[in-house]
């Protein structure tokens, strides 16, 4: 009867330290981004950001990276469809840019880049383009921009690199 009652014991003590580690690792998990990970984004962003995907239907995803550190706040926001009507939303997704948009090269079908109308005192840049089946937005929005040409430059190159990433991992 002793040895049963220890056992017991041993059982009941090692279910209440795996139920105390099961809200740990659900603190950790982050919603997942099939095309882009926190990591790459935090690249861009200047830390590591808060992740949220969701999901309209089984083709329509929209993932968003949000890095806040002081009043700066950065975000990219990734949006996949499907490229069902490619040519009439390639004229809706370039209709909200500030003056022409500029064509891409390396980053899947009918690329293009530009810079979008502020809204609410963030800076809007924009990459879209068509893989395959699949039309992907990209938007990184940010409160201040850095002065200096260099660091702008940086930033640019960095921003159509995850843009290539993206491509690639629809591809």
């Amino acid at each position: 009867m002793r040895i049963l009652l220890q056992r017991s014991r041993k059982i009941a003590c090692g279910l209440a330290a795996a139920a105390l580690l099961v809200p740990a690792a659900n603190a950790w998990a982050q919603p997942a981004c099939e095309w882009l990970n926190s990591a790459s984004a935090a690249t861009l962003l200047g830390g590591l950001p808060e992740v949220k995907t969701l999901s309209a239907n089984d083709e329509d995803t929209m993932c968003s990276f949000t890095h806040q550190q002081g009043s700066s706040r950065a975000e990219l926001r990734l949006t996949i469809t499907p490229a069902a009507h490619a040519a009439r939303d390639a004229a809706t997704r370039t209709r909200d840019c500030m003056g022409s948009s500029m064509p891409l090269r390396g980053i899947g079908n009918d690329a293009s880049r530009c810079d979008l109308r502020q809204t609410h005192g963030l800076h809007v840049e924009q990459i879209t383009s068509r893989v395959r089946d699949r039309t992907f937005t990209l938007q990184w929005m940010q409160t201040t921009r850095p002065s200096s040409p260099a660091a702008r430059a940086l930033q640019s190159e960095q921003f159509e690199r995850l843009a290539r990433m993206i491509a690639g991992n629809l591809f």
